[in-house]
């Protein structure tokens, strides 16, 4: 797993993949689709940190931390798997 925080769902990896496929083809033709999907992903984390911060309650300044530190971690472990990173 390297430095990920956590396990990218099913349908936020096809989400990726398949708005990556589409910007790379230029598949104009799916477009509304694409967007569907993006508006469908977006509203999904949006909704899992509404549930996280209402169930627990975590506002705390440890808790914006780790979640930046994930995601630095992340956007560098990607670099790296592209060849790109340090």
């Amino acid at each position: 797993m390297g430095l990920r925080c956590r396990v990218p769902s099913p349908t936020s990896a096809a989400c990726q993949v398949l708005f990556l496929l589409y910007h790379y083809y230029e598949a104009k033709e799916v477009y509304n689709a694409i967007r569907i999907f993006i508006a469908a992903y977006v509203w999904m984390t949006g909704f899992g940190n509404f549930s996280y911060y209402y169930k627990t309650g975590d506002f705390g300044i440890g808790r914006c931390v780790a979640a930046e530190r994930c995601q630095l971690a992340e956007g560098l472990q990607t670099l790296r798997d592209l060849g790109n990173g340090p």
